[in-house]
């Protein structure tokens, strides 16, 4: 398997096209992305987490309570072969409303998916069905197969134990294949719980690769494969410290403009 670290240096991203550049998020495309903050760069590294520092499955619930807050930065590969990853992202100018908007604003299929790809240029593709990206081992078809929240994970915690900092997560259960060898699939589930942080928000990434979620049950598909692990954490680190810095800037553009910047019924075709 050939790995390229290189794609997060975003040094050769694509130009966008005549009719992606008469948009006024244009300039945001080619804004440099920044590192995420060094604590994270160190964990996103070759050194692997204790495997007893990983958060099984079994006890997601503990991320939506205020014990969340101790699980640490980093992955590893677990005892049955499969892979465990997590990040957490500080991201206090984004407050509960922009990340509301936001979620809206990056699926908006106007200017030929020029919102998904602002967020991570030269990766992110397309957010249609399925999503087309580049975590750094090729471009992938990600087709999400099943939302895990709500109802299969059950948030049984009574009220007073969930944190009261807590906002929403999302959770999907997803099967991505790279589109020059469709017959290599890669099997992974990916939560991201979010909280209140001061007057923003922060979100706690949990990922998991070689299972899928199937008729109520965890099932492993496949072994991980180190490399991909750990392109996939770095994949999260960058995308949610991107967003920190930019969805307070895009929203403060937007929100000025007619129908906020969204235009759901225009929907050219996606050009890969």
């Amino acid at each position: 398997m050939e790995y390229n670290e290189k794609v997060y240096e975003f040094s050769e991203i694509p130009r966008l096209t005549p009719a992606q550049e008469k948009s006024p998020f244009a300039s945001f495309y080619y804004s440099p992305v920044e590192k995420p903050v060094p604590e994270v760069m160190r964990c996103i590294g070759e050194q692997q987490l204790p495997v007893g520092s990983a958060l099984n499955f079994s006890d997601i619930e503990r991320v939506f309570r205020p014990e969340g807050d101790s699980l640490e930065n980093g992955w590893c590969i677990l005892p049955d072969g499969t892979g465990y990853s997590y990040v957490v992202t500080e991201m206090p100018e984004v407050t509960p409303a922009i990340e509301q908007w936001w979620n809206q604003w990056i699926m908006d299929p106007d200017y030929d998916y020029l919102n998904y790809r602002i967020w991570m240029p030269g990766l992110h593709i397309s957010h249609g069905m399925p999503l087309v990206e580049n975590m750094g081992w090729g471009v992938s078809q990600i087709q999400m197969l099943q939302p895990l929240f709500p109802p299969q994970l059950n948030l049984s915690a009574p009220p007073q134990i969930l944190d009261d900092r807590f906002l929403g997560a999302i959770g999907t259960s997803g099967c991505s294949n790279i589109l020059d060898r469709p017959e290599e699939k890669e099997y992974t589930i990916l939560i991201s719980c979010i909280k209140r942080f001061g007057q923003g928000v922060k979100v706690q990434t949990i990922g998991y690769m070689g299972v899928k979620w199937e008729n109520g049950h965890l099932v492993k598909m496949h072994d991980a494969d180190p490399g991909k692990l750990r392109l996939f954490i770095t994949h999260n680190a960058y995308e949610f410290r991107r967003k920190a810095l930019l969805a307070p800037k895009l929203y403060q553009m937007a929100t000025a403009l007619p129908n906020c910047g969204l235009n759901p019924n225009v929907k050219p075709p996606v050009k890969l």
